[in-house]
């Protein structure tokens, strides 16, 4: 799993630098979807971060919480 975070996290910062260099004549659809492809890698690597230590949880919610902050 740490590998595969390791990949995650290169090809973010990899996507980054794509996407602050890019010309300003990019193709705005071009843009987009690199901007969500970036956005879809990171929210993997928060999961993985997330799962990756279950015992360290700081941001564990209350039982008795609202469902929607679980």
């Amino acid at each position: 799993m740490k590998r595969y975070l390791d990949r995650l996290q290169k090809e973010h910062r990899r996507l980054n630098r794509l996407i602050d260099g890019a010309r300003h004549d990019m193709l705005q659809h071009e843009m987009k979807t690199l901007k969500q492809l970036r956005l879809n890698i990171k929210d993997r690597i928060a999961a993985l971060q997330r799962s990756a230590a279950p015992g360290d949880r700081w941001h564990k919610q209350p039982t008795n919480a609202p469902r929607l902050l679980r």
